[in-house]
């Protein structure tokens, strides 16, 4: 029962997430109508209500401290809430690399194959299997367009076979 709890607070929280497309919008954007923030806080508020009755509840039955099981329960509803969000991650994205530009070990900045413009130390900076690397923004636009490296027409997708 519990755990069904835990599932459906997890729900919740992904269709918030996924309404948004990205949870840092929800977090840090500033909102251009106040209707639309305190409904999104209202949401959040109504999920913490959900976790902490649930822990509370556990906490009861147990005769633990209810701090120890609130994050206990939190944490498995995070979890459970990367199972569902992972479904919805594109595949061309799952198989791109984070890399580092080191500006002081190139003798040039590397180049952007997509939108042209040099790589520096502090951009998000993507890599393909192929080795192949570009700005994250631009790849991920190209990804959604074709599944192919922009570059070297290297498919992704192969090497998940």
């Amino acid at each position: 029962m519990e755990e069904q709890q835990e599932f459906k607070i997890a729900t919740i929280l992904a269709e918030i997430l996924d309404g948004n497309n990205d949870c840092s919008t929800i977090l840090d954007a500033e909102f251009e109508e106040e209707e639309e923030y305190q409904q999104t806080s209202s949401a959040y508020a109504k999920i913490n209500a959900m976790m902490a009755n649930l822990a509370m509840s556990r906490a009861q039955e147990t005769g633990r401290d209810f701090k120890t099981v609130l994050e206990e329960t939190q944490l498995k509803i995070h979890l459970k809430l990367g199972e569902i969000m992972a479904k919805t991650i594109h595949p061309g994205l799952q198989v791109l690399t984070k890399i580092v530009v080191d500006e002081e070990e190139e003798e040039e900045e590397p180049i952007c194959g997509i939108c042209q413009d040099e790589m520096k130390a502090e951009d998000d900076v993507r890599a393909m299997a192929c080795k192949h690397a570009f700005h994250g923004q631009c790849i991920f636009k190209w990804l959604d367009k074709k599944m192919v490296c922009p570059l070297c027409r290297f498919c992704p997708m192969q090497t998940q076979e």
